[in-house]
């Protein structure tokens, strides 16, 4: 009973970790500071591509080895790295420290990407609250939004009465706090191999699921083109509004709508859960091809309450896929799996970031938007055709929703298999 008690905790203590990571009060002006310690613009894109090819090349090994020796470990880790982040920036004065502090942080996204998910799950599977999972996704994400939320306005205070250093030390004290928190999660009990296998092994059997269950491939792929195309959202909406005409003054009122309305999706995410995942994806993707068309085309208001309609559905996306597979892949490889799916989003990204920096470039951010738009409606459009040819569902093709569900008691010593 007490140790139920502690796993039931994990779920506040996560809440609480991502709270306090998402406080981080140097965003908010961190160009600006980058530019007083002397880092050019080509510079900061240096720094950036350093970053995506770090986080690219840990990002599998690291899902293995939380699958390994356990999700808290990496937790931890994930957060002295944050932690290490800040501290080399507030004293770097040089591209080669700044370097450094990109790597720490590309090392700490890498070890906490999939982790904190899978924990989420073995603890709710722990207590026996697994249908609870998209829920508490969505409250997660809720949080983090309103942490970045009031550290943006929290920021933006201390920076225009104090150096811009201080946004940086105040954050470290809240990235402290993530780490104390994770000091404090419990390790649910997981099934695992008795003998230990190697890390390649969990990679190889991540493989062997994804390979066995089309359905759980289709449903990431359909996650990650809804992420891909928001990425592009999420990066430009500034230009958008500057060139529709709003007053920088209000960019911040955007961010903010921006992240409550994908928080708000994400919350809501679960009333979708029992519904059939594909087609409700499908259906969020068409939305947000809707969406991004009207934005390209209404250079208005009318315009950007479009473009926090597109945030709206990606948000309520997120769960919904992390749920899919989370139910259907085994504790031994679930972080291994999740993993793949974030490395698959960076490469299919950079080739959607590729398409779109050269309509923005040519025509406007509204050519690019326009562009994004027609991307998804032209992967909706494939995806049936591929299901019909039955290139993604080879030989004999069942419904996705009626696919089992994984369960770890039933397939203890059966981790790889098509299930």
């Amino acid at each position: 009973m007490q140790a139920t008690t502690f796993i039931r905790a994990n779920i506040s203590k996560l809440y609480a970790f991502w709270f306090f990571h998402n406080l981080v009060f140097a965003y908010v002006i961190e160009r600006l500071f980058w530019a007083g310690r002397g880092i050019t613009i080509p510079q900061v894109v240096y720094l950036e591509i350093l970053y995506s090819v770090v986080v690219f090349l840990l990002e599998v090994p690291t899902g293995a080895l939380a699958d390994r020796f356990g999700r808290k470990p990496m937790m931890i880790l994930g957060a002295v790295f944050s932690f290490g982040e800040m501290l080399i920036l507030t004293y770097a004065w040089s591209f080669g420290a700044f370097a450094c502090a990109i790597i720490v942080a590309a090392v700490g996204k890498a070890l906490l990407s999939g982790t904190s998910n899978a924990l989420f799950y073995d603890s709710l599977a722990a207590i026996d609250r697994c249908d609870s999972f998209e829920q508490v996704l969505g409250r997660n994400s809720l949080g983090k939004r309103l942490a970045g939320a009031i550290a943006a306005l929290v920021g933006g205070l201390i920076a225009e009465r104090h150096p811009l250093v201080s946004t940086y030390q105040l954050s470290m004290v809240s990235l402290a706090c993530s780490f104390l928190t994770a000091l404090s999660l419990v390790e649910p009990q997981r099934h695992v191999t008795t003998e230990k296998p190697h890390t390649v092994f969990y990679v190889k059997t991540a493989l062997s699921f994804l390979r066995g269950r089309k359905d759980v491939l289709l449903i990431l792929l359909h996650g990650i083109v809804m992420a891909a195309v928001t990425i592009y959202v999420d990066e430009f909406w500034q230009v958008y509004l500057k060139e529709t005409g709003v007053a920088v003054a209000y960019f911040g009122v955007f961010s903010i709508a921006g992240s409550f309305v994908s928080g708000a999706g994400a919350f809501l995410a679960h009333k979708f859960k029992h519904c059939a995942v594909d087609r409700t994806l499908v259906v969020l993707l068409l939305i947000w091809a809707g969406a991004a068309f009207a934005a390209a085309g209404l250079h208005s208001l009318l315009g950007i309450a479009f473009l926090l309609l597109a945030y709206l559905v990606s948000g309520i996306a997120e769960p919904l896929v992390s749920g899919y597979l989370h139910r259907r892949a085994a504790s031994e490889f679930r972080t291994t799996v999740e993993s793949f799916q974030s490395l698959a989003l960076r490469a299919v990204a950079a080739l959607v970031g590729l398409g779109f920096g050269w309509v923005a470039a040519v025509f406007s951010v509204f050519g690019g938007y326009l562009f994004l738009g027609v991307l998804v409606v032209g992967y909706v459009i494939f995806w049936p055709w591929r299901r019909r040819k039955g290139a993604l569902f080879p030989g004999r093709r069942r419904s996705m929703m009626s696919m089992p569900e994984h369960s770890d008691v039933s397939h203890a010593g059966r981790i790889g298999t098509a299930g």
